[in-house]
């Protein structure tokens, strides 16, 4: 039996996997769910939509974080707790520094909802483990969230 993680056709666990250019783009919330990866770590995934129209309106990537714990069982909409110091509350509190953090474990996420955000696209061009990933494997995530647009 081999220990490989078979990819099919662009996707990885399911999801989606595109690659567009690394640059600055307009985003716009899509859902989140919660997932353990490889086995042992528990990750909040945020989903976006580029709005920025062109080749690649539309497309859906996801921003991953990673958290102290799942609350329940992995699932879109799930419940997770984050430390005040994890790149999801600097994020958060980056794009909304008026809304106060109180309980880690019940950031609201409707504060995404409606909002364009200004952030990155990276490729993701090395694995877990920093070796090489072949291009035709490379795909896109959210990179960072600098600031909402203000229209």
């Amino acid at each position: 039996m081999s220990d490989c993680i078979p990819i099919h056709s662009g996707q990885i666990w399911g999801e989606e996997l595109p690659l567009i250019p690394e640059k600055l783009y307009d985003l716009g919330y899509v859902d989140f769910y919660t997932r353990m990866m490889m086995g042992k770590s528990p990750k909040l995934v945020i989903r976006f939509k580029i709005l920025e129209l062109g080749e690649h309106f539309g497309v859906v990537l996801s921003k991953y974080y990673g958290v102290n714990r799942l609350i329940g069982k992995p699932k879109k909409s799930g419940k997770y707790e984050v430390g005040r110091g994890s790149n999801f509350v600097r994020d958060f509190l980056t794009l909304f520094p008026d809304q106060p953090v109180k309980r880690f474990d019940q950031i609201p996420m409707s504060r995404f909802h409606g909002v364009i955000i200004k952030g990155t696209v990276r490729t993701v061009a090395k694995g877990y483990n920093q070796r090489l990933i072949p291009k035709p494997l490379q795909y896109s995530i959210i990179g960072d969230l600098l600031k909402i647009k203000t229209l």
